[in-house]
């Protein structure tokens, strides 16, 4: 027993010594700028950056209330992998490719309940080289609940480095709920604010705890993730009270201001933009999947969510013709995979995620319109 009081004692002992050490040689030679008198330290911030976490490996399960708001969708672990720069697996496929597409947009994009090799990303590459003969690399880099403006920070501080010949935008759902719930693409609210906090003074034992565990076991989030039921994406749609209510047309505005910097961004580092229409299943006739994921949108109360399904409808049918408006009048590269897709649960098992067999339309299209009718590639 004494023997271990004086294990531990030396033990706390060296540990203090070393601490002090420390502290010695930080004061002795690494001097500071300048002299300051920090009065109140201040907040530093980040801007985020929505994508899959380089090298993560996850099994996502729906939830069974996603699952029963869905009419064609199969309730089983779907794998989502990222590569070491946070693009979806399958990526960089050739060493030395020929070309190479980047695909940007939200949950429609990343298609996390399809296989991995039935995700349209993957599919349009693997197309786009039967066709031509030619390498080429599709990245895929949708994230579920993103918006044109988490593309565009995306594309200016990550996509744009490797410099892609084409980047593929599509947008709508995410950026008219976002902007009829929170009044803009800019919110205060942390939880969905593009600006995070970083609190450096006051970290708790819980975070300081779980940034050991990453040390220490650097595969633990995964672990703990890999069998994740996933749960909606659309929470960021939903509040309890709505910072300010936006015109439709006020809408309009913004996202096309949006449109316009991606395609500016694009053109400045010699990237061609295209930009795609969205798929919806959003009838009158309120087809099963297309009407309970609204439902499940905007809660069984309907209370907390300003659109109703009709207005739903409104919304995202202008937003798709606002970007046929925006290319024609800025000669921008459009495919118009709203009028390819049928509004049909074979394509959609949802309002408007893609089944495998809608992957491969939009697969094929993009394909069709990029090689056969525009003559990319060459």
């Amino acid at each position: 027993m004494k023997k271990g009081i004086h294990i531990l004692g030396l033990f706390g002992f060296y540990t203090l010594a070393t601490l002090v050490l420390l502290v010695l040689v930080d004061r002795l030679f690494f001097k500071p700028k300048s002299d300051a008198e920090i009065l109140q330290f201040g907040q530093e911030r980040f801007v985020l950056l929505k994508e899959g976490r380089p090298n993560m490996r996850v099994k996502l399960t729906p939830s069974k209330a996603f699952h029963h708001a869905a009419d064609n969708l199969e309730r089983k672990p779907y794998m989502l992998a990222c590569d070491e720069r946070g693009y979806i697996l399958p990526s960089k496929l050739n060493d030395i490719p020929d070309f190479e597409l980047v695909f940007l947009g939200g949950s429609t994009t990343q298609c996390t309940f399809n296989d991995s090799l039935k995700r349209f990303a993957y599919l349009a590459g693997r197309l786009i080289e039967e066709k031509t003969g030619k390498r080429i690399n599709s990245y895929n880099h949708g994230s579920g609940g993103a918006h044109s403006g988490h593309s565009l920070n995306t594309l200016l501080n990550k996509v744009v480095e490797h410099k892609p010949n084409y980047v593929v935008l599509m947008h709508a759902f995410n950026d008219f709920g976002t902007l009829v719930t929170h009044g803009g693409y800019w919110q205060k609210d942390q939880l969905y604010s593009n600006i995070k906090n970083i609190n450096t003074r006051h970290k708790t034992i819980g975070t300081e705890g779980r940034s050991l565990l990453r040390t220490v076991f650097p595969g633990i989030d995964n672990y703990l993730k890999s069998n994740h039921s996933l749960q909606s994406d659309t929470s960021f749609l939903r509040q309890e009270k709505f910072d300010k209510q936006l015109s439709l047309e006020e809408c309009k505005q913004l996202f096309r201001q949006n449109l316009l910097a991606f395609v500016q961004i694009c053109k400045a580092y010699e990237i061609t933009p295209i930009i795609m229409t969205q798929p919806h299943r959003l009838t009158e006739e309120k087809q099963d999947g297309a009407y309970h994921y609204w439902r499940m949108v905007a809660d069984p109360r309907r209370t907390n969510y300003p659109l109703t399904y009709n207005e739903l409808i409104e919304f995202e049918e202008t937003f798709n013709q606002e970007i046929r408006t925006f290319c024609s009048s800025e000669k921008v590269i459009l495919i118009d995979m709203e009028a390819e897709v049928p509004k049909q649960k074979e394509y959609m098992y949802d309002a408007i995620h893609f089944t495998d067999k809608g992957c491969e339309k939009v697969a094929e299209v993009i394909a069709n319109t990029m090689v056969d009718s525009l003559g990319l590639f060459q």
